[in-house]
């Protein structure tokens, strides 16, 4: 594509700000993959006896690393059965005619109609209509990211100790709230000051969620080994995620219970 000014700001005919696009590349996907299922379970998937209380983290679980992969599956699963587009884009900010700074980053596009009974695909896409029509562009990957969190977690002036942890138990509540095959039990103690929680899912549920899964790690390390740039979408949304939970975390050592 030729390079394009895409934002400026002048003040007195003089330039003051101004961004040009570089580069702006769709990333291709060679598959026929066209599996519909529940993407937003795959913390079950991964620990389908999840339990856990407030205090302490019962197995010890990687909440945040279950985090960023749950969401480099759901797009995956977007991209592979062709519901959006992702494209990467180089651009050049210019401020005062006289700085430059190199800007790099992806972009989600609706692609084709796409219907699907799974919570979380349903917020991403919502997430991206939004913003194409709000703003007649196609979305940043950055405010889909924040617009994802937001969802579950409210700002970042709401700070959580452990926030990767509660924006799962949030999502998973969800779907017990839908879905009567999976259930997310709740017990309390110490007089209500202490909550323990028990993860229950249908075992042909389950089994059904681990193939899916499974398959989608096939197609999508297949990909990866002759696209480079899905390598680079994995790294910079991996980096997102980590870095809008890491800013959600408080100052000090206190968070209300999961709710």
């Amino acid at each position: 594509m030729r390079a394009k000014i895409i934002n400026q700001y002048k003040f007195l005919g003089f330039t003051i700000y101004k961004r040009t696009r570089i580069s702006e590349t769709e990333i291709e996907i060679n598959n026929d993959y066209s599996k519909d299922f529940f993407v937003g379970l795959y913390p079950i998937a991964k620990y389908p006896k999840l339990e856990f209380d407030y205090v302490s983290l019962y197995q010890q679980k990687d909440w945040d690393k279950t985090a960023v992969e749950l969401f480099y599956k759901a797009f995956m699963h977007l991209l592979f059965t062709k519901s959006i587009s992702v494209y990467s884009f180089n651009d050049n900010k210019n401020i005062l005619g006289t700085f430059n700074f190199k800007v790099d980053g992806f972009l989600l596009k609706l692609k084709d109609s796409y219907f699907t009974e799974d919570i979380f695909l349903n917020i991403i896409l919502k997430s991206i209509k939004e913003v194409e029509e709000k703003y007649r562009v196609k979305s940043n990957l950055k405010y889909n990211v924040e617009y994802l969190i937001n969802e579950f977690l409210g700002s970042k002036n709401n700070e959580h100790n452990r926030p990767e942890k509660k924006f799962i138990t949030r999502l998973i509540k969800r779907y017990s709230q839908r879905y009567s095959w999976v259930d997310l039990e709740k017990e309390t103690k110490y007089l209500g000051l202490v909550s323990n929680y028990k993860v229950k899912i249908e075992e042909s549920k389950l089994l059904l969620l681990n193939d899916s899964f499974r398959s989608l790690s096939a197609i999508s390390l297949k990909e990866k080994r002759n696209n480079k740039n899905l390598g680079a979408f994995e790294k910079t949304l991996s980096e997102l995620v980590e870095s809008d939970f890491k800013k959600r975390y408080p100052s000090n050592d206190h968070d209300s219970d999961v709710d």
